[in-house]
């Protein structure tokens, strides 16, 4: 996915989209169903670069992270989310999951509060 300018979510978000999964969360996101606790999202956001009519990745600006641990995080619907400013474990960037990122998470909730899809 590349979230250009204009999409509500460009000033945060905008550029080339990656998502990973690990195996916990993969069988979900087959089936469909509620994520299980220690289920694993990783986020990778890269600068676009547009040139000769193709959207390529640049630099990369953030890796996000979220973990589903229900007893952990109970009042952002299971999920811890943590971003990585440059991907530098030292540039952390969520200092309140609820505002900074449950907030807009909380509009999927009947997603488990995940926006990614697994498409064929």
């Amino acid at each position: 996915m590349v979230i250009q300018e204009g999409h509500e979510f460009f000033n945060a978000f905008g550029g080339f989209h990656h998502v990973y999964a690990n195996k916990k969360a993969l069988v979900s996101l087959k089936k469909g169903t509620p994520f299980n606790k220690d289920s694993v999202l990783v986020f990778e956001l890269f600068e676009p670069i547009e040139e000769n009519h193709a959207i390529t990745e640049g630099e990369r600006k953030v890796i996000g992270v979220m973990v589903k641990d229900p007893k952990r995080y109970p009042e952002t619907g299971g999920w811890g989310f943590e971003d990585f400013k440059k991907a530098d474990p030292n540039q952390r960037s969520v200092s309140n999951m609820k505002e900074q990122c449950f907030s807009c998470h909380e509009s999927q909730k009947a997603n488990d509060y995940v926006y990614t899809r697994l498409h064929d």
